[in-house]
């Protein structure tokens, strides 16, 4: 995210705006890459190319596993791994990602951070076996398109919660570090969350999924090499070590 601030043209990767994009390009299936960077509605900087530019990616972990690079290998999956989770959260799918064109500023932050914070602990996690699928770019879009189908739920039941808890008990202010910052109410946070009915704990098992997926479907493209190095196999702990470099 912080290098949405220092590399041009890298924001649109992190999102879609699928309510402003001709129905022709997504139905009935998105069009590949080669064709989008052809149509005349390629606007780039406006309208978001997460879809498109995971296609990227996915060459270049593919050829990435070829290389037999861990380095390489560990910062693509990486930086594939946030895009796709990027991908699973329905604000990312719309032009109104900030609430800000229905008088709903700060629920892009309330969904993705503010909730995440309060209820992870809760989360039950239902890790599945990755999958290899021959078109995981397609697969994605799966993914992407149900993500926005969950749009009006997350409008409605945050205003429908507003309406129940009342604007005065909405916020709290908290103390962090030194700081004392305004933010949603837990009360808030409790009903609203409960009115999404584990969306965004769904969201995050699905992500997680995808990511492995992803992962291991270009690692079967890439004719399943065998990670070696310095003739030592790479094993998780090598992994552990480079994350934490």
């Amino acid at each position: 995210d912080k290098r949405r601030y220092m590399v041009e043209k890298e924001g649109p990767r992190h999102f879609i705006d699928l309510d402003q994009y001709d129905s022709a390009l997504i139905f009935p299936f998105p069009i590949p890459l080669h064709e989008y960077l052809q149509h005349p509605q390629n606007d780039f900087e406006h309208h978001g190319i997460l879809p498109w530019n995971l296609e990227i990616y996915k060459y270049r972990l593919i050829e990435a596993f070829k290389s037999k690079k861990p380095e390489v290998i560990t910062k693509i999956s990486a930086e594939i791994g946030h895009y796709i989770a990027d991908a699973h959260v329905p604000l990312h799918t719309t032009s109104n990602y900030n609430g800000q064109f229905t008088n709903q500023v700060g629920i892009h932050g309330l969904w993705e951070s503010r909730l995440i914070e309060l209820y992870f602990p809760s989360f039950e996690f239902s890790f599945r076996k990755a999958e290899y699928f021959p078109n995981i770019e397609e697969r994605l879009w799966t993914d992407i398109l149900f993500a926005h189908s969950l749009l009006p739920k997350v409008f409605i039941e945050e205003i429908n919660t507003t309406f129940e808890i009342g604007h005065t008990n909405k916020f709290s202010f908290e103390k962090r570090g030194n700081s004392t910052t305004r933010t949603y109410s837990k009360a808030f946070c409790d009903r609203y969350y409960a009115k999404l009915e584990n969306m965004i704990e769904n969201q995050f098992n699905q992500s997680v999924f995808m990511i492995a997926s992803f992962w291991y479907s270009c690692w079967i493209e890439a004719g399943m090499p065998s990670l070696q190095r310095e003739n030592i196999p790479l094993k998780r702990k090598h992994f552990k070590q480079l994350l934490r470099n």
